[in-house]
């Protein structure tokens, strides 16, 4: 983690200095973000998510966030409770074709 003093951070924000490449590359990664991404959002010029950026994004991610990621995906992808699915023969439990022998 990068330790940097609250003097510099108020340099920053007040616009008398600019952080590293550096720097701008650790807060981002913070924040779970790619550093071109990081710089599109602090000038207001953020695009909307790409498959690439968000392939991106999720290599950077804490573990603990992935696992939040993975949990909706999850939840997104589930069949709902109430669906009943037919297991006729030729189908998964899922209703899905399959191959008999």
């Amino acid at each position: 983690m990068a330790v940097v003093s609250q003097s510099t951070v108020q340099q920053w924000e007040n616009g008398r200095n600019v952080p590293s490449l550096e720097n701008l590359e650790k807060i981002a990664r913070l924040k779970g973000m790619l550093v071109e991404d990081f710089i599109a959002y602090l000038y207001g010029r953020s695009h909307g998510p790409t498959q690439e950026n968000i392939l991106a994004r999720l290599e950077v991610m804490q573990l603990e966030e992935l696992s939040q990621v993975l949990y909706l995906i999850g939840d997104r992808i589930a069949l709902p409770d109430r669906v009943i699915v037919d297991k006729g023969e030729g189908q998964d439990h899922r209703g899905v074709g399959r191959t008999l022998r």
